[in-house]
């Protein structure tokens, strides 16, 4: 977009921890801007695409009058358009507090995906489970234009306070209410945003010129994922553009990339791959990279940008947008992703899905259209990155049905349009796991086994991978099983659950205390089957008869 004109829309919604990032049955959301005061100028569209047929019912905090009820069937993708009433009802200003927002909620599991769009400008957002939401971020984004930033966000529930750099900015804060903080200082990248229950955090850049100095620009809007869900290994592909600038923030002292299919660019972030907290790097890929491999020692935090359509390379099409990439730790064995229907004066022409799995069982990948016969994508145009890893770009042509991709090993899914000066780049879908704290039970993580049956088991070894700080004091990891403290098993990191091993249900849970004293529970369900059990030791045989 050559013009200023920048709009965003930012949504959340409440889903279980290990399922795809975009699906649940309970939702809040607010639109909110970095320029315009004048919710009338804008188009603002909320996709929900269903998995089975459900009811979704909508409130709006600030206006009752405006509820809804809709009726889904199986595999629809609806679209809503609000209407003038639902857009002043959850329009958030600027900056400032208010009960601007949207409740959502399903009887049966949701993808949500939103948009915000007006001439040669728009931009999406994947929308986060409540559930996978936290209470530590850091701001990620990119100078602007003009001077105009903004980061929102929303409360779940009472009494929360929320700090920016440690200095509290709000406080006792009900569910629903929606925080709006706007800045004139360029770019904010590195701002650490913390409170002390769950909030949905996002970020609003108004026309920014990626790469700077390049004369093209657009708005950029992305839900951020909080600092527990962060990783270690990413593969940053490249899109129909033919390049993409990445920037890494750290968020530990000592912090160390390796990168490879990436430049550094000098001037903007730090110079080198060693980052302390809150300090970032940008880096540059371009399709003969074949994509950016990035490892650290400590997690890092990441997103991808298109560029400026003065700044690409392989295509005549696109501006700046910003999606988050998330660590290759969080994917998926099935994704659905469904493209965006512009409501108004619009430039897009052409819908992506990125996708990105082991090149080993690449091969493996289907889609399946509106709940057609899957077709497998071995013949796609697959580039392999890096030899572990691979990642193709297929256009979308249906905007009326879902796209579903399969993968038993494992995917992750990106979402991009382009079309003359205009795009929209956005995570379609991971898992959003809590990956700076796990437990693992026979090598499968507490979120990954929730709800599975087992039988014949004799036991299971359980072992913690903590990244946090913990406190010093005995008791700063426990373990219980249905509710029941495992003594044995206190500040124990690997230990070994084969006593009672009864047929039925079982709530597995580990409880850590950091050094700050705050304490996180972590638990998952399991059934065992009538057979099993602990084969007793019979005294009478020997070791080695």
């Amino acid at each position: 977009m050559k013009p200023t004109s920048i709009i965003f829309l930012f949504c959340f919604l409440s889903a279980s921890a290990f399922s795809q990032s975009t699906q649940g049955t309970d939702f809040w959301m607010t639109f909110g801007t970095a320029s315009s005061p004048y919710p009338e100028n804008i188009n603002m569209q909320i996709r929900i695409v269903a998995s089975k047929a459900t009811v979704v019912k909508g409130t709006f905090t600030a206006e009752s009058s405006l509820d809804f009820s809709i009726s889904i069937k199986e595999g629809e993708v609806y679209t809503r358009d609000l209407s003038m009433a639902e857009k002043t009802a959850i329009y958030a200003p600027r900056s400032g507090t208010t009960n601007n927002s949207l409740h959502l909620q399903s009887d049966e599991p949701v993808s949500v995906y939103a948009m915000t769009q007006v001439a040669a400008s728009a931009d999406a957002t994947n929308i986060l489970p409540t559930n996978n939401l936290g209470t530590d971020y850091y701001h990620i984004s990119y100078k602007p234009r003009f001077n105009n930033e903004e980061y929102v966000a929303v409360v779940t529930e009472n009494g929360t306070d929320i700090y920016e750099n440690g200095v509290s900015i709000e406080s006792d804060l009900q569910a629903g209410q929606v925080v709006a903080v706007y800045y004139e200082q360029g770019d904010r990248t590195g701002t650490h945003v913390t409170s002390n229950k769950p909030i949905a955090y996002f970020v609003a850049t108004e026309g920014a010129l990626i790469p700077a100095g390049v004369n093209s620009s657009d708005c950029l809007s992305q839900q951020m994922m909080p600092v527990h869900t962060w990783g270690k290994k990413f593969l940053v592909p490249v899109s129909a553009q033919g390049v993409t600038r990445i920037r890494v923030v750290a968020a530990q002292d000592g912090t160390t990339l390796t990168v490879s299919g990436g430049d550094i660019q000098s001037g903007l972030g730090e110079s080198s791959l060693n980052l302390n907290k809150g300090q970032f790097v940008e880096l540059e890929s371009i399709t003969a990279q074949k994509g950016c491999f990035i490892e650290s020692d400590k997690p890092v935090g990441l997103v991808s940008f298109l560029v400026g359509i003065d700044h690409v390379q392989t295509s005549s099409k696109g501006d700046p947008a910003l999606a988050w990439i998330p660590p290759l730790e969080q994917a998926l064995p099935s994704i659905s992703i469904a493209p965006f229907i512009p409501s108004g004066n619009t430039n897009l022409l052409e819908h992506y899905a990125m996708i990105i799995t082991e090149t080993a069982s690449r091969d493996k990948t289907t889609v399946s259209l509106g709940g057609d016969p899957p077709i497998d994508l071995s013949g796609a145009n697959w580039i392999t990155s890096h030899d572990i890893y691979s990642y193709c770009s297929l256009q979308l042509t249906d905007s009326t049905k879902a796209y579903v991709f399969e993968n038993p090993a494992g995917l992750l899914i990106l979402g991009y349009g382009l079309g003359p000066a205009e795009s929209y780049y956005y995570l379609a879908g991971s898992a959003a796991r809590n990956l700076n704290a796990n437990f693992f039970m026979n090598d499968i993580s507490y979120l990954d086994i929730d709800g599975q049956e087992f039988c014949n088991i004799q036991s299971f070894k359980i072992r913690s991978e903590i990244s946090y700080a913990l406190d010093t004091a005995a008791g700063y990891l426990t373990w219980w099983i249905d509710g029941t403290e495992q003594q044995q098993a206190t500040d124990q990191e690997e230990w070994e659950w084969d006593q009672n091993l009864t047929p039925g249900e079982h709530t597995i849970t580990m409880k850590i205390r950091d050094i700050s004293l705050q304490e996180y529970e972590f638990s998952t369900h399991i059934k065992l089957c009538a057979t099993s059990y602990k084969i007793p030791v019979n005294p009478q045989i020997k070791a080695g008869n």
